[in-house]
């Protein structure tokens, strides 16, 4: 090209800079930095290709003709493309997995190039940004469509895998709204991507633009193809422009540029790497073959763009080629590049020419965006890095002609030229060329040179997005600050201005960088810092912040001192107002806030209000000026003047004038009488005072647990004796002026004159007044108002409850220092608003500016919007931070067979598949220990010889080796102790089945005492998996010390009685135990008294395969042969039966046994149902080898008694019994002379409480009467009015009651027997009534617990009609029956309450006085029982009774056995032969109407011959025997009867085939297991009620398993809570259904916690939809004949479980409804289920289960729970509890164990000579009782940190904070439980549910115990008000109040969190 042409080109468009660059290329260079790094120093990043792409040793022949393999092995490969942060993105893990690698990785890298440019991608949402990206393989897209992956294919499949997402997802996710283009022109996309982002930007569509490209390689499909077709190097290098060049090497990677127009960048002072002058992009056209370039169409496309750029070719001094290294196309490329640029160009100014192929191998989509940023960053360095590979040059390239050079070394860009120009050149495969022209910019520097703006602090911040980043983050910058070349004003400018904002924030504060690293450095060391504040914001959460101003009292002499010299601003505002009061006054602010301390009047009250009002002006300014503004503001006293003129509603001038006349009259008013401070709650405070009205007044409500008091100073002494009585915080205030008192009334004329010409105007920013305590417009502040303001009582507390409701939580003080803090601390815990925060503006002899940061920094991390530009107003120079750490995880969605495709292999999960052990056999590769062995008969021949009736059974001692073995595998080697092993279900094992076996550990801590559980399951082979549990236990790895030897011969000197072997198989075969030779172990068997002893000898086959075993099958089996030989052959013993092992309770294995061992066995336990003993395993020598403790056998005949027989033992019911108790006959005339008591009596409507408060009367005791209203009054002393359900209330009540009585006796609730119902009750009424019983009781005990008792009142719930006691309870109060679910959580939560239930009947004879007497006696001997029942004068108490089948009164039903086959023909006529029918009923009869010797003698007999109407007849007459046909046998006709079942030969329920049966909660859980048994018994039309409908995959399987099977389904979406629904729902069950014949009600959510913790919302959330759920459905089948009414109830509410109080309560609803039926003569069952394992909560939660049996309570398998409930349904019972529960044990971990209700239930245990349990942990007391208290204070924290350790599985008791909360640190309510248990065991102490919510970390409840132990003060006490004291001498009113708001505080966290 010459000059002329060049002359005649267009102007040249505006140049384009690269202000950004993100990168991922193979050799780590994840950063522009990295890159160039990786390109100087020469690295070859080629490698081989990884493991986790393809196994390329699989595909690999160096024959290239071979089908299916290549030569090729290496390429350019990035680490780990499965990762990514999707937590940062917002994606969920599956749509994640189902997003192409390449879109991920486009949006990491698209966010780092956006930091990499200083860009904030907050600040582009909704920019016309344009997203330019090349594509080309896509191999996800490829792979997620195959055939192999059909099957995975799901709702992201398509947006996740298609190309042109590339682009889009990065558009959407980022909000940008410029084009958006993914693009495929093969190996140049990404450069032509670039050219169409700046035609984009040159015309004007977009304003910013990113361009770049994208490849992933991971299927070796296109690389084989590649290779076939000769594209690829087989040595792997890149040898570009070399004569060895042979091809290239693909890689991967990304890259993209931020592309920004020149001017607006130099503009935003960006960092610019280089411009863009040019571009253009063409084709090849034809050439010879379509891969063959053509080098006419490359020069000619870069003559267009250095022509169209004005640039001479000449100029260029670098191109980076396309330089693919292949034969063909590099001597093509090489001649087009020449041919161009040798133009005008002297031989010795050769244009350099390289390729970064030659470094990272070929991107191909990639590519072009490598060779750009290769080049910018020449430009930007100045320098060119060398071309790899590079040895002989290509003779077909004509280098001096062309006057190219390749660069063997790093070189420079010529330094006297005017600008120096790069070329970038890349071409397709198919032809499409693009071709790029940079520039270089001289960077922008000047303005490094703009003065830093003069502070005394910085502010420096990271976010993140979760946590770890932070930390990361953080790691990351701490060598900012050790860069001496940078300047902290530009790294805080860098990180506040040009970074984004996220929720995880860390903001440091510092002077200088050694400070902030400093603060960061200690920060990530110990989690916080000085100037340190880290916090996390919510999504969208909004911070309203509150400006709150303090009245009197913060001042001090040298206030704002510091910002008067450091901050210009607030300098000048203090000036003017100087200027203003100076109008008014005879002395000058000014002087006075400048004095030396000695000087200063600041303390004289004429003086101090006007400065601290100064001072508060020109603190807001300052705020305003960093922009820190409020939405609302607020004053306290004097406060609210400042508060008025920040409002808008006054002008300086008008503040002025009346901070100055208020402060000069009040100053009158000195020494007319005084303020004191107390702890008391406003209505507290107001009784006290009443003797006191015209001499005390309130003169502010400070919190709701402080006021002051101001009046005369003789009363206030009076009252502060009266408060230190009662140990109520007070304290007088500094000053001798009684503010906000009666002595302002003199004042009011004069201050209303002087003020007479203010001017108030409407607030432009919201005010909240502390006169009114509302918020008010700015026109009320007339000078009357401001007389009010100093006269009446300062609102305060309801000014900040008006804010708090309002929505405002931040607030920020201003004021000389904080002083109001703690109040609104007080406040916001007073209305559960724990999130709120406090912070101030300067503190008393601190740094005022560096506070005032600290506090930005803490709005900051709160979620304040900060303007930092207000901070940081100078654009200086951007400092490149470190990058976003990305915390990644693998997403992939691939199936098993398309992995093994790819990586070459066919193992069947992984490398792990190798077979570990005969039965365990493999492990899998996954989070939890895991094996499965694929078993059948021929793979472990000699189980085929465990022969049990008739067939092949897996052997329990196969699951104890498995489990041995995975011990093994899993913590090494042993001993091992095993404990709780349960076998739970039989496998059996058929010939020609395969099944999978697989064993599961599921990890319960990383200790050294691990408590892993292990289950073992198996599944057929089948497509439809159906797992069944087996076995499961628990390990103690570590444990047990192997004990001494034994004489055998002892052992066989008492086991005198020889059995031979063959005599001892041939007693076990006639039991059924049909053992073969290789499980016939027992050699000689030795029997005695109770035990037995027997010679084990391994079969000579088995000898070689038990290398691999620990605990052959074969000798454990043979050693519970010899355990079951005790019973078969005692003498004394009739023939046992069969039975079967069930339980170990413990296994310890200590060695192997060789082939030669002897068992020696104990029965310890014997019943009809099961035997209970012990077995020892030994060596001929007598070692112990195996110890096992209770082995549990139970009897096979006795299992097959029925589903009853199989729960024997397992079943309860309460039951009511008369009493004479401690009620009868007592004498109140004489109380001992004892101190009268305070009664709290919740009184009734029915006048029941007025009668007892007589009563209390007539014995000198003192009630205190609470009526239900619609306020909180005090009515007179003793009677006061709330609203039930309010706990505020309820708080301010009771205190009063606590701080102005005597010792509180009892608390007597009668509010519930107000609430009654019948039949005609609405839901919504009954709705009603239990929000009002259950949260008024809520409200109590949380009252009562918080209250510092020190002896804590009893709790009496008295009821009405709650329990049915005998038959005169016609009818039962179903709202009233929660109190009683309520009341038995409140026993375990609140112990020391000592609530008692008790139930009355007013319709009947009922003795008032009798209550009274049972009242009485119960509060005066702390009674032993907890419900009552009282009907007339006879008294009832509850007991928990075990249960017998037999006992249980039958329903009529009827027993059918082979029922007849058979349907007619086309003429009607039944065909076939029947069978014998035997009928049966067990109470009733059977009406023989008709019988004959054939069907035809029947039919006449019966009438029923008429073939027209056979239909309809027959089915009618023959209920239970249909389609009869002729029959050779008598036939009887069974007519209808009053039936309602039919049993099956075990007495379970038959069901009827033309009826439907609803479950509610059926399809999930136990409601899901419901229905499969109904259909299992026979039902073929169900209703599955839900919420969420058939959601889970379980659900929608079994539903279509039974469709499948002919079962009619309906799915009812329904809240069954829902009235309305539940009406709809069986509007269509009766259209489309047959008759409704049976309901169980199942439906539950679950919301556990204390009672502390739950409010009304939470305890209705729970008993809706099992309470009125099962209400709704009993009204809307009143007129249905209904064969059952099942509802599903819990142990929980037999035993009042802790944690569950809403859970318990619904329950006892249920029981109430079910007699409510009952009384109606309706049918209904309550079936009270203990722990159903392998459904539902259970399921999920194995930890649950194993706190479960800790407890004592032993999950049931739900087929054995359905059979019982099978059962169940055949006799007369309306409530019954099924639970299998070890009581004992149950009854020590429980604080209602030890009552009497459950004494018939629990066995007595070993206790010591005073009753009371032996406890171990006594010695540990004796042990630290004589050592120093500091000392004794250590041990028991030791002690504690240990009990905490081993509860929630933590390796070091030292490591754990004891300040750290022990719920943060994983304990639950659950674990609390457990854990409360072992305190009390080991210290034999009885502790409250509730003590650890209380006493939350191991200080405080250390502290607690000490106390408790050893009567010690503890340290909260010591610290409490008596020390106060000491430090309160000349405090303000306002420095009191938040003194005494701070203690109270304290006190409360100490006592009540």
């Amino acid at each position: 090209m010459n000059n002329t042409a060049l002359k005649n080109e267009k102007k040249p468009r505006t140049p384009v800079a690269i202000i950004g660059i993100g990168c991922r290329f193979p050799g780590n260079a994840d950063s522009p930095e990295s890159f160039w790094k990786m390109l100087c120093s020469g690295v070859d990043a080629i490698s081989e290709v990884p493991q986790d792409r393809w196994n390329s040793q699989a595909f690999y022949s160096p024959d290239i003709g071979k089908p299916g393999f290549m030569p090729i092995h290496q390429g350019g490969f990035l680490s780990n493309i499965d990762l990514f942060d999707a937590d940062f993105f917002g994606i969920s893990p599956r749509e994640a997995a189902y997003i192409d690698p390449q879109q991920r990785l486009l949006l990491e890298v698209v966010w780092e190039a956006l930091e990499n440019g200083g860009l904030v991608p907050a600040n582009l949402v909704g920019s016309r940004t344009g997203v330019f990206i090349g594509k080309f393989a896509m191999e996800y897209h490829l792979m997620q469509f195959s055939e192999m992956q059909r099957e995975l294919i799901g709702p992201h499949s398509s947006t996740g895998t298609l190309g042109t997402l590339l682009s889009n997802r990065i558009s959407h996710w980022f909000d940008f709204q410029g084009p958006s283009i993914a693009l495929d022109t093969a190996c140049s996309s990404s450069l032509v991507a670039v050219h169409l982002a700046c035609q984009s930007l040159w015309s004007g569509e977009s304003d910013l633009a990113l361009a770049g490209g994208v490849n992933i390689i991971f299927k070796p499909e296109w690389t084989l193809a590649a290779a076939k077709g000769g594209f690829l190097s087989v040595d792997g290098r890149c040898k570009a422009f070399d004569k060895r060049a042979n091809g290239y090497v693909r890689s991967e990677g990304a890259g993209i540029a931020v592309l920004k127009p020149l001017p607006d960048a130099q503009r935003d002072g960006d960092r610019i790497y280089a411009v863009i002058r040019g571009s253009a992009v063409n084709q090849d056209g034809h050439t010879r073959g379509i891969t063959v370039p053509s080098a006419n169409s490359q020069k000619n496309l870069m003559d267009e763009v250095y022509g169209q750029a004005g640039i001479l070719p000449e100029q260029v001094h670098y191109v980076e080629a396309h330089g693919t290294g292949t034969p063909v196309g590099d001597p093509i490329e090489a001649g087009a590049i020449g041919s161009c640029f040798s133009q005008g160009r002297i031989n010795s100014n050769k244009c350099f020419m390289g390729s970064v192929k030659t470094n990272i191998g070929h991107l191909e989509a990639a590519a072009g965006i490598a060779g750009l940023i290769k080049a910018a960053l020449c430009l930007y360095y100045g320098k060119i890095p060398p071309n790899l590979h590079f040895e002989t040059p290509n003779p077909a390239i004509p280098f001096d002609e062309l006057r190219l050079k390749v660069p063997t070394e790093i070189e420079s860009f010529p330094a006297n030229a005017e600008s120096n120009f790069a070329g970038v050149n890349s071409f397709g495969f198919g032809g499409t060329n693009a071709h790029v022209v940079l520039e270089e910019v001289a960077p922008v520097a000047e303005k490094r040179g703009v003065e830093i703006p003069q502070r005394g602090g910085f502010v420096y911040q990271l976010s993140s997005r979760c946590e770890k980043a932070l930390q990361d983050l953080a790691m990351l910058h701490l060598p900012l600050f050790n860069d001496d070349s940078l300047e902290l004003y530009d790294i805080c400018y860098s990180a506040c201005l040009r970074r984004d904002h996220h929720n995880y924030r860390l903001a440091v504060t510092g002077k200088t960088k050694e400070d902030i690293a400093e603060n960061l450095r200690l920060y990530l060391e110990a989690g916080k810092a000085p100037g340190a504040y880290a916090g996390v914001v919510e999504q969208g959460q909004q911070v309203k912040l509150a400006y709150v101003f303090s009245g009197m009292g913060p001042q001090w002499w040298a206030m704002g001192r510091e910002l008067l010299e450091e901050e210009p601003l607030f300098t000048e505002v203090i000036k003017k107002c100087d200027q203003l009061l100076g109008k008014l006054a005879d002395w000058s602010l000014w002087e006075e806030l400048t004095a030396d301390e000695k000087d200063s009047r600041i303390d004289e009250t004429q003086i101090a209000q006007p400065a601290i009002f100064a001072v508060q002006i020109a603190l807001a300014a300052l705020w305003h000026s960093w922009g820190v503004l409020p939405g609302i503001v607020v004053g306290h006293s004097a406060g609210e003047i400042v508060a008025a003129h920040i409002a808008g509603a006054l002008s300086l001038e008008d503040a002025i004038c009346i901070i100055y006349h208020r402060s000069r009259l009040q100053h009158e008013t000195e020494g007319e009488g005084r303020m004191l401070a107390a702890g008391l709650p406003v209505m507290e405070a107001e009784l006290l005072i009443e003797e006191y009205k015209n001499r005390v007044c309130i003169g502010a409500i400070n919190s709701p647990g402080s006021v002051t008091l101001a009046g005369d100073e003789d009363a206030l002494i009076e009252i502060e004796k009266v408060l230190e009585l009662k140990d109520v915080f007070s304290r007088f205030v500094r000053g001798k002026v009684p503010y906000h008192s009666q002595k302002m009334d003199r004042l009011k004329s004069e201050l209303i004159k002087s003020i007479q010409g203010i001017t108030p105007k409407t607030t432009t920013t919201p005010l909240v007044s502390t006169v009114t305590g509302h918020l008010i417009s700015g026109l009320e502040l007339t000078p009357a108002y401001w007389f009010k303001n100093i006269r009446e009582t300062v609102q305060f507390e309801p000014a900040i409850r008006e804010l708090i409701k309002s929505g405002f939580l931040t607030f920020l003080e201003l004021s000389p220092h904080p002083v109001l803090a703690s109040s609104i601390t007080e406040t916001l815990i007073h209305l559960d608003k724990i999130e709120g925060k406090i912070l101030p503006s300067i503190r008393r002899k601190e740094p005022e500016q560096m506070l005032m940061l600290e506090s930005i920094a803490e709005l900051y991390t709160i979620g304040y919007l900060v303007d930092w530009s207000r901070l940081y107003p100078q654009h200086r120079a951007f400092i490149q931070l470190p990058t976003y750490p990305w915390q990644r995880k693998s997403y992939w969605v691939e199936s098993e067979e398309s992995r093994e495709h790819r990586l070459g292999h066919s193992s069947r999960r992984t490398s792990m598949a190798r077979e570990v052990h005969p039965l365990l056999g493999s492990r899998f590769n996954i989070a939890h220990p895991a094996w499965e062995k694929i078993m059948d008969l021929d793979s472990c021949g000699y189980i085929k010889d465990h022969n049990v009736g008739g067939s092949v059974v897996f052997p329990g001692a196969g699951y104890v080796e498995m489990t041995l073995a995975s011990a093994r595998e899993e913590f090494g080697e042993g001993p091992y102790h095993i404990v709780d092993i349960e076998f739970q279900k039989a496998l059996f094992l058929l010939e020609n089945e395969v099944v999978s076996l697989q064993l599961i550990h599921e990890p319960h801590g990383n200790n050294n005492n691990s408590q892993d559980a292990f289950n073992i399951y198996s599944t057929g082979k089948e497509k439809k998996r159906s797992w069944s549990r087996h076995c499961t236990g628990r390990f103690v790895v570590g444990s047990g010390i192997l004990p001494g030897d034994i004489s055998l011969e002892d052992i066989r000197n008492r086991c005198s009685r020889l059995i031979s072997s063959e005599n001892c198989y041939e007693r076990f075969k006639e039991r059924g135990l049909e053992y073969g030779p290789l499980f016939q172990g027992i050699k000689s068997l030795y029997t005695g008294n109770h035990e037995a002893i027997g010679n084990i000898i391994l079969d000579d086959s088995l000898n070689a395969d038990s290398e691999n075993y620990l605990l052959h099958p074969s000798i454990l089996d043979a050693c519970f042969q010899v355990f079951l030989g005790v019973l078969e052959f005692a003498g004394d013993v009739e023939s046992p039966g069969m039975y079967l092992p069930v339980l170990i309770d413990g296994l310890c294995f200590y060695n192997k046994p060789g082939n030669d061992s002897w068992c020696h066995a104990k029965i310890n336990e014997q019943s009809p149902v099961h035997i209970k003993g012990d077995i020892q395993l030994f060596d001929t020598k007598g070692s112990l080898l195996v110890e096992i403790k209770g082995f549990k056998c139970q009897s096979l005949e006795k299992l097959e008694e029925g589903a009853l027989g199989q729960m024997r033992g397992t079943l309860f019911g309460y039951k009511w019994i008369h009493d004479k108790g401690d009620s009868e006959g007592k004498d109140f005339s004489d109380k001992s002379k004892q101190e009268s008591s305070t009664w709290i009596i919740l009184a009734d409507k029915d006048n029941i409480g007025d009668k007892i408060s007589d009563h209390l009367k007539e014995i000198d005791e003192i009630p205190v009467m609470v009526f239900p209203g619609p306020s909180c009054q005090k009515i007179n002393s003793n009677h006061f009015q709330i609203r039930p359900d309010n706990l505020e209330d309820m708080q301010t009540v009771i205190n009063s009651i606590s701080v102005n009585q005597s010792h509180c006796r009892g608390v007597i609730c009668l509010w519930g027997i107000d609430e009654t119902s019948d039949d005609e009750t609405t839901p919504e009424s009954l709705k009603k009534s239990m929000e009002l019983v259950c949260g008024s009781v809520l409200s109590l005990v949380k009252t009562l617990s918080d209250v510092p008792w020190k002896k804590p009142p009893r709790l009496f719930l008295i009821t009405k009609r709650a329990e049915v006691v005998d038959a005169e309870d016609t009818s039962v109060s179903m709202e009233q029956s929660v109190l009683w679910g309520l009341g038995r959580v409140i026993m375990n939560e609140y112990h020391e309450l000592g609530c008692t239930l008790l139930d009355i009947n007013t319709d009947g004879n009922f003795d008032l006085q009798f209550l009274f007497q049972e009242i009485w006696n119960s509060s005066q001997n702390n009674g032993h029982e907890d419900e009552i029942a009282i009907r007339g004068t006879s008294r009832y108490i509850h007991r928990l009774m075990p249960l017998e089948y037999d006992s249980f009164e039958r329903i009529p039903t009827i027993q059918a056995f082979e029922t007849y086959e058979g349907k007619p023909d086309s003429k009607n006529t039944l065909s076939g032969t029947a069978k014998q029918l035997e009928l049966h009923t067990n109470n009733g009869e059977v009406q023989i109407h008709a019988t004959g010797l054939n069907f035809k003698e029947l039919t006449e007999a019966m009438n029923v011959l008429d073939l027209e109407n056979m239909k309809d007849s027959f089915p009618k007459k023959f209920q239970f025997l249909e389609n009869i046909e002729n029959s050779e046998s008598p036939l009887v006709e069974v007519k209808e009867t009053s039936s309602k079942a039919v049993q099956d030969d075990d007495g379970e329920i038959m069901l009827r085939d033309d009826a439907t049966y609803l479950i509610t909660g059926g399809l999930n859980g136990f409601g899901l297991s419901t229905a499969k048994w109904l259909v299992a018994r026979g039902a073929r039309y169900l209703v599955l009620m839900g919420r969420s409908g058939a959601s889970t995959t379980e659900a929608k399987d079994t539903i279509d398993s039974m469709e499948k099977n002919g079962v009619h389904v309906m799915v009812a979406r329904v809240d069954v809570s829902c009235r309305e629904e539940v009406s709809n729902a069986f509007s269509d069950i009766r259209n489309n259904m047959p008759e409704l014949k049976g309901i169980f009600h199942s439906a539950n959510v679950y919301h556990d916690a204390m009672l502390l913790q739950m409010d009304i919302a939470s305890f209705m959330k729970v008993l809706m939809p099992k309470a009125f759920g099962g209400y709704n459905l009993h009204k809307e089948t009143l007129n249905d004949k209904l064969d059952f009414f099942v509802l599903y109830s819990s142990i929980s509410s037999v035993i009042g479980n802790p944690g569950q109080g809403n859970y318990v309560a619904a329950n006892a609803f249920l029981d109430a409804l079910a007699h409510h039926r009952h009384s109606m003569g309706l049918p209904a069952l309550t079936v009270n289920w203990g722990a159903i394992a392998d459904v539902g909560y259970l399921a999920k939660n194995m930890d649950v289960e194993v706190h479960l049996k800790k407890m004592g309570i032993h999950p049931i398998a739900p087929e054995q729970a359905l059979k019982t409930l099978g059962a169940l349904l055949t006799v007369k019972q309306t409530n019954i509890t099924v639970a299998q529960i070890d009581w004992k044990r149950w009854s020590e971990t429980y604080q209602t164990g030890k009552s009497p209700r459950f004494s018939l239930v629990v066995d007595s245990g070993d206790e010591s000579d005073d009753g009371s349990p032996v406890v171990e942990g006594f010695k540990f007391l004796e042990e630290i009782s004589d050592i120093s208290p500091e000392k004794r204070n250590d041990l028991l924290i030791s002690q504690i940190q240990c009990m905490v350790a081993d509860v929630l599985g933590m390796s070091n008791p030292g490591k754990i904070d004891t300040n750290e909360g022990l719920f943060e640190i994983g304990l639950d309510s659950m674990l609390a439980s457990e854990l409360r248990i072992n305190i009390q065991n080991c210290f034999g102490c009885t502790l409250s549910q509730t003590v650890l919510f209380k006493y939350p970390t191991i200080a405080k409840f250390s502290d607690y115990l000490l106390s408790e132990l050893f009567s010690v003060e503890s340290d909260s006490e010591k610290k409490g008000v008596a020390s106060l004291s000491d430090s309160l001498d000349g405090l303000s009113e306002d420095e009191l109040a938040d003194q005494l708001s701070q203690t109270l505080s304290s006190l409360k966290d100490e006592k009540t969190i």
